[in-house]
């Protein structure tokens, strides 16, 4: 009996080591005067054509064994995952402020991370290829 509760112990343990952060940003992009968008981002992204008149980039970070406020400090005051904006005449930049993602960690602990990003484009414009898009 003792043995099972010793192994019923160490699998608790073990299962509140693994923990798994979460979190969703969203930035927008007025593309009013726009025709022709660029794109400099880092990483794989996925284009999605939809009825809005706006760009809007939609990026889900999921970060294992780091509690929220190691992520929180990323995303907020690293701008880790932030996308900026530059327009001149007619045309959008839209570049990854932080093209090199060096590994997180914490606590002498690697922080694995999945990044996902998706990129709602409106469907007044198509997508030339992967890094270009222009007002049809």
């Amino acid at each position: 009996m003792q043995k099972f509760i010793l192994a019923c112990c160490f699998l608790l343990l073990s299962q509140s080591c693994w923990t798994q952060t979460v979190k969703i940003i969203h930035q927008v992009f007025e593309v009013d005067t726009i025709s022709e968008i660029s794109l400099d981002l880092h990483g794989e992204y996925e284009l999605q054509a939809w009825a809005g008149n706006t760009v809007m980039s939609e990026t889900r970070i999921k970060i294992y064994d780091a509690p929220q406020h190691v992520v929180n400090h990323f995303i907020d005051e690293k701008g880790r995952y932030a996308i900026d904006a530059t327009s001149a005449e007619a045309k959008l930049l839209l570049t990854s402020k932080d093209k090199e993602r060096v590994e997180i960690k914490y606590k002498g602990i690697h922080c694995y991370e999945e990044v996902g990003l998706r990129l709602y484009v409106p469907d007044s414009f198509e997508i030339i290829d992967q890094q270009t898009l222009r007002k049809k």
